[in-house]
Order: structure tokens, then sequence, then C-alpha cells
């Protein structure tokens, strides 16, 4: 396998003459965050990626099977190469696609104006990729954004360059991409197709987190359930119902704020949450009145105690810093909490997705029971991700609704549960803990399907 970069070590990327970014400063393309895993695994090694190295030679063993490996600038490609060119794409397709040509309204003024993708493609690339000599990765597994226009975006374009859909690889963050695309070759029959793949990266990534959480950060191991346990029962007339914590503001989390106050929940939650000032709050056909706002805005921001006692990026809930949040496990909250409300980066039926994040993955490692805020489905898929969840402690039917019933049965099933006295919350604790133990072992089990999915695309590329 070789992967060509524009420019290679350290950072890896290509489309290096697109001068784009994104409105939150992140450039429109990046190193590739498959590629990127891949390497820290190669070099530095774990459980399920093994390599070997000669004098002319990286050999790396995924599933099995040995596999070459390199690493190749552009410019020191033969023609007899064959390649993948990686990189990471941000945000929502109208961020990193350009050149709409009809297929999507911009929302923003800033990106009406981007080129297309493929002309910032090096002419090698372009090149080699018509002669089906070299494969384009386009990596959104950061993010889980669709939209119903992508995949003839995809086509149309693809024609336009004259590179056969063969030669493309995508890989995201939403877990119902590769059922959406088939279904739409099939309604448009479309023969040639993409190689498209779900993959939920940040699973991985928490996992890691969890393990080498003493060497990389300096902190004590996770505690155990059954540590989590005795606290709970030492602390019983003291721990919340919930915690919902919300750093960047979404307009479906700025919604479910409001919901949770007209409602009185937040009196028996751990909350954090960000002003409303100056952000838009229109959300699927509503919008709140100036007087809300400004009702709401009275207690904003909300940052938990817990946080204080860490470093200093952990209580300005204003900033994005990004990595330390997706790495911040906050297991005293865990401990202090009965369950946890996932507000995901997702919500609405309109956004064509199911993204499953790090908050939700989060649980897994720390034994907690939990809602999920986030898209449609989100419960089921988890399940065929072979995790379980916890019906009937917590009333699951939510999961099943569509978007403003979402909203009002997660809340219905939060207030029930809420009237519940310590000790039948601790009692219903106690009957999950086989399924929060499975829960954990799952992750690590499915962690092992990195070096699959790696093995799998080697085997389409046809190394």
């Amino acid at each position: 396998m070789i992967w060509a970069f524009e420019k290679a070590f350290p950072e890896y990327v290509n489309f290096i003459d697109c001068p784009d970014v994104n409105a939150s400063g992140i450039r429109r393309f990046t190193q590739s965050p498959v590629f990127g895993t891949f390497l820290t695994d190669y070099h530095f090694g774990n459980d399920y990626i093994s390599a070997t190295r000669t004098q002319k030679h990286d050999f790396l063993q995924l599933d099995g099977q040995t596999y070459t490996f390199q690493t190749k600038r552009v410019t020191s490609l033969n023609d007899t190469d064959r390649y993948v060119i990686p990189t990471g794409v941000t945000h929502h397709p109208e961020n990193w696609c350009g050149d709409p040509a009809g297929f999507y309204r911009v929302q923003n003024a800033h990106d009406v104006n981007k080129r297309n993708l493929f002309h910032y493609l090096h002419p090698r690339y372009l090149r080699d990729l018509q002669q089906q000599r070299a494969f384009l990765l386009l990596d959104q597994t950061h993010e889980g954004y669709q939209t119903e226009w992508l995949w003839g975006w995809f086509h149309y374009h693809l024609e336009r360059y004259q590179i056969p859909a063969t030669q493309i690889i995508y890989i995201t963050g939403n877990m119902k991409s590769r059922e959406q695309y088939e279904r739409w070759c099939e309604v448009q029959h479309i023969r040639t197709r993409m190689y498209v793949v779900p993959f939920p990266i940040f699973e991985r990534m928490i996992y890691m987190t969890a393990l080498y959480r003493e060497k990389d950060q300096g902190l004590p191991p996770l505690q155990t359930l059954d540590e989590q346990i005795q606290f709970k029962t030492q602390h019983l007339e003291d721990i919340r119902a919930f915690n919902i914590l919300q750093k960047r503001l979404r307009r479906h989390r700025m919604w479910f704020y409001k919901l949770l106050s007209d409602h009185d929940l937040l009196r028996d939650a751990i909350v954090s949450m960000n002003k409303f000032t100056g952000h838009d709050t229109r959300y699927n056909g509503r919008e709140m009145t100036q007087d809300d706002i400004e009702r709401l805005n009275q207690n904003l921001p909300l940052v938990p105690p817990q946080y204080f006692s860490r470093d200093p990026y952990l209580i300005d809930f204003t900033s994005d810093p990004g990595e330390p949040y997706q790495k911040e496990m906050s297991e005293d909250i865990i401990l202090r909490t009965w369950v946890s409300v996932i507000s995901e980066a997702s919500f609405g039926d309109d956004e064509h997705t199911c993204f499953i994040s790090e908050k939700t993955f989060k649980n897994f490692a720390t034994c907690h029971p939990f809602y999920i805020m986030g898209n449609r489905y989100s419960l089921e898929v988890l399940r065929e991700m072979g995790y379980q969840t916890f019906s009937p402690y917590i009333d699951e039917s939510y999961d099943r609704y569509s978007t403003w019933e979402r909203f009002d049965a997660i809340i219905e099933s939060m207030k029930r549960f809420s009237l519940k006295t310590p000790k039948e919350k601790l009692f219903g604790f106690l009957g999950l803990q086989e399924i929060l133990r499975e829960n954990q072992e799952n992750l690590k089990r499915n962690v092992k399907q990195f070096p699959s999915v790696l093995a799998d695309m080697f085997k389409y590329i046809g190394e």
C-alpha cells in the first residue's frame, strides 16, 4: 500500500494549493484522521496492528494478511505505482465540496466562491485517478454531516472530471451512509459505484484515551463500576438524576436547554451550557422569542464546579480547544449522577445522518447509562454495533420518534425518572451491572475492527 502526499512528513496532507479556511478556522482539507490513526498505531504499536521493517520494505500485518506499506511524495511516484490519496474533509459537505452547480444552496457567504475540490487535485493525481491507478480517500470520520444532494454531486463531478466512481473511497462518521448510498444508486440505476465506509472513529479514540490516560495525561485510572456503586451508595441522597454537558452551541442544544428549564429539570442535574448571545435559535420550523433568550441567558453560562479543579482551558466554556474536551472523561460528574443525557452533534431528522461521537462512547468506557439526544434510531444503531441499552431503567421509546416528538419524549421520560426515590434509582442502577460491564467489554472488542476496516480497504484497492 502506497499513501501519497503533496506534503509528507510531518504534515501528511494533500490539496495544499487550496487556500480555503472554514468559518471555524479549520482548513478545508486536512490530514486524514484514518491515516493519522493508522500511522500512530503503525509507529508506536498496539495489540491489533503489527509491523516489521526490512532494508527495502515495511510490512504490515492485518487480519492475518501481510501488506507492504509506504508513504511517498507525489513527485516520487512511479508510473507503475497503485496508491491512495488521503485527505480529511471538514464540517458539512457544503464546506468542502465547492462549486455547487445547482446541487445545494450555500448557507454562508464565505462558501459561495469555493472551487470544486477536484480543481485542486495535483495533475498527476487526476491523471492516475482517470487511469485507475490511484484512489482518492475522502475522510469525514470526525463528522457525520450528510445531505440528500451529496451522492448526485459526486457522480456529476466524477463524470465531469472523467474519474471512475470506483476510484473514490468515502469514509464518514455517518453510520447510515452505506445504506443511504446503495439505496440512492438503486433508484438512479447507478451500477459503477464509490466505496462508501461508515466508521465510528471516536469509538477507538475513547478506548485509547481510557487505556492510556495514566501515561498520556498523568491521570489516575478511571474508577471501576464497583467503585462507582460504592460511591453512589455512600452518598445516596446527594446523587443527582442527570448530567447534561453541552459545550458548543447548536440549535437543538439551545432548544433542549429551554425545554429543560421549562420543565424544571435543571435543578436535579449537573449542567454545562454557553450563553445564547448572537446565535440563531430557529430550528425545524420554530424560533425562540427574545424574552425566552433573555430569560435563559440570566443563568448562563453554566460550568460544572468539578471543572475548576482541572486545567484552565476546561473552565472557559466559551472557547473551543476541541481535543481537550474530547478526551475529558468527566469521571467526577459520572460518580455524582445516575444517568448521562448525551447531547450529540446532530439531532434533526432532516440531517440524513446517524452520527455517534466521543460523547456517547465515553459512557461505555465509564460504565454509565444514558439518554442519547441524537439522531433518530441512534439507539438502534448502537445495538447493531453490539451495545446494550437501558430499558426499562430508562424509557427508550423516544428513539423512534421524529424531531419534536423525540424532544418531548425525552423530556417526559426524564421527568418520570426524576420522580423516582434515591433507593429506586440505586436499585435500578444495580440491575444494570451486567449490561454496563458488557458494554465496556464491547467497546474493547469493537476497537479491533479498525484493522479490519483497513484490511477491507486494502483488499478493495487490490493490494
